[in-house]
């Protein structure tokens, strides 16, 4: 971020301070300590992003306090009093009231100035960070450059994958169970429809059976038409019979009598001429056997017609039987077919049931199977995030990429001698890899390392691998190299050599971009030639070109 103004009102040491600052150029701050040289590096820190370097905000309580800094592209506004804290800032056409909140303001803003870490690290370098990679242990190292590289976010992006794989493994379980729930109700289902189909009769046609039942009726009247024919048959032939017979036992008698009479005329008493008896006789007795002839015809018809009134009567009877068992089964049918209609309407219901029983396993499925594939996801995003994954590649990448940064600087400070050596994994025997980043200096201390090494030179390799780390947060974050670069009493604990190295190397920074200077050693002035000196005093910064 390249800043051309920086004001204060009532802001930490300062009261009323504004600063232009060039595009390009060393700009010196001096002035004795406590009288508001870091304030300027403060006041760009509390401004812009709302932090502090220093640990202690520079907002004077019980007063409204307020920094304006303005850079290229844009200024922001920040003004904190005991009741209200304001931020206005314009980027472009963007501005902070597009955001309901300053929080989101906030990370709009950083959206385009770059977060307060990268910044801190690429753009602010005070003498007590010095030595806070070379003096470190290996895994304080490892955590320093994460936090210039803001793996920060990765790990914070691992642990909310790693939680969100647990998530997804929970409601990978949870689609499990619904299917099984759902496929446990549809097979509950299609068995019951299965009994339930089983326990439809089979129902003769209801119109076939009524047709039939209209025949057999009319059979049955029929044949009971016929039964009363034949029993009027049967009747007259018994009655036939009976006159013949009452005809022949009166003939008989008759014939008896005239035997016991003898040839006398019963009426006249006077004597029968034999020749005409024998005929009466004759007469009578053919008779007689004419009767029997016809006894015995009538005997056999009654019979005849006896029999043909039970067969009519037997045919009467089967037809009626026939037409009374057609009613029967009609019946018995038709509480067949009520019967079948009740079940068809719960097999309707079943199959309806069924449907979105089907339904429901198949949304089941299609949840399970995509919230396998979101932990499957989840899995490999968190495998690229864990220390093996990219996070690991990227810190590999980073190593490198210091280690040849912090040899040109090296270089560039006059110790071309000297070689960085960095190693940002070890693996134990047990296999496992283990993120640290070790450090050496080969050729420092006379071959012995950086711990052998005099002070001046420790120094000289504390601001080569301190200017490397800057650079490396700038370059990871995509910021200008053209930002303006704050550094704070960085000639402390240097030799002359170092001194003289360094006032060279901020010199052709100067030739790239603004590098504010700020020191208590006015002596400053002279080596650095500066296109704008401060001289803070009391809270207040005046200055000469």
């Amino acid at each position: 971020m390249l800043v051309t103004k920086v004001s204060g009102r009532r802001f930490a040491r300062w009261d009323d301070v504004d600063i232009e600052l060039p595009r390009t150029g060393v700009v010196l701050v001096t002035g004795k300590n406590g009288h508001g040289k870091s304030t300027i590096v403060e006041a760009v820190a509390q401004g812009v992003w709302g932090q502090n370097l220093r640990g202690q905000p520079g907002w004077r309580v019980g007063e409204k306090s307020g920094v304006e800094i303005e850079f290229d592209g844009g200024h922001v506004r920040r003004s904190v009093s005991k009741s209200k804290h304001v931020l206005t800032w314009q980027v472009g056409e963007l501005g902070a009231a597009e955001f309901p909140t300053r929080t989101k303001s906030q990370a709009a803003l950083d959206s385009h100035v770059g977060s307060f870490q990268v910044w801190r690290h690429a753009c602010t370098f005070h003498t007590r960070d010095a030595s806070r990679f070379t003096g470190a242990t290996d895994a304080e190292r490892k955590r320093l450059l994460e936090e210039v590289l803001e793996l920060d976010r990765v790990e914070q992006g691992y642990r909310r994958a790693r939680d969100e794989v647990k998530q997804a493994e929970r409601n990978e379980e949870r689609c499990g169970h619904a299917l099984q729930r759902a496929e446990v109700e549809r097979d509950g289902l299609v068995r019951t429809r299965g009994t339930l189909a089983a326990e439809i009769e089979e129902v003769p046609d209801l119109e076939a059976m009524r047709a039939e039942g209209r025949k057999l009726k009319a059979a049955a009247e029929a044949a009971e038409a016929q039964a009363k024919i034949a029993q009027d048959k049967h009747i007259a032939a018994l009655t036939s019979a009976r006159t013949v017979q009452a005809e022949l036992n009166a003939a008989r008698v008759a014939l008896a009598d005239f035997e016991r009479l003898g040839p006398t005329c019963e009426a006249c008493k006077q004597g029968i001429d034999p020749g005409h008896a024998d005929r009466v006789r004759g007469e009578m007795v053919a008779e007689i056997e004419r009767l029997e002839a016809a006894r015995t015809e009538a005997d056999e018809a009654a019979e005849r017609s006896k029999l043909a009134a039970q067969s009519a009567n037997e045919t009467m009877g089967e037809a009626r039987s026939a037409y009374q068992d057609n009613i029967a089964e009609g019946r018995a049918a038709v509480e067949a077919e009520k019967r079948n209609a009740a079940r068809r309407a719960k097999l309707a219901t079943i199959d309806a049931e069924i449907e979105k029983a089907e339904a429901a396993v198949d949304r089941a499925k299609l949840d399970l199977d995509a919230a396998v594939k979101l932990r499957v996801e989840l899995e490999a995003a968190a495998s690229v995030l864990s220390y093996q994954g990219a996070r690991a590649a990227m810190l590999s990448a980073a190593v490198r990429g210091l280690e040849d940064l912090a040899n040109d600087w090296l270089a560039r400070l006059g110790l071309a001698g000297l070689r960085v050596k960095l190693d940002s994994q070890s693996e134990a025997k047990s296999g496992k890899v283990s993120d640290k980043i070790s450090f050496e200096v080969k050729g420092a201390g006379g071959g012995l390392g950086y711990l052998a090494a005099s002070t001046g030179e420790q120094r000289r390799i504390d601001i080569a691998v301190l200017l490397a780390l800057g650079e490396l947060a700038a370059d990871s974050r995509g910021m200008s190299r053209e930002s303006t670069l704050f550094v704070d009493e960085l000639f402390d604990g240097l030799d002359d050599e170092g001194q003289e190295a360094v006032t060279v190397m901020l010199r052709e920074l100067g030739e790239q971009r603004c590098v504010v200077v700020i020191s208590h050693s006015a002596g400053l002035v002279h080596r650095l030639a500066p296109a704008l000196h401060l001289i803070a005093k009391d809270g207040a910064l005046s200055g000469n070109r």
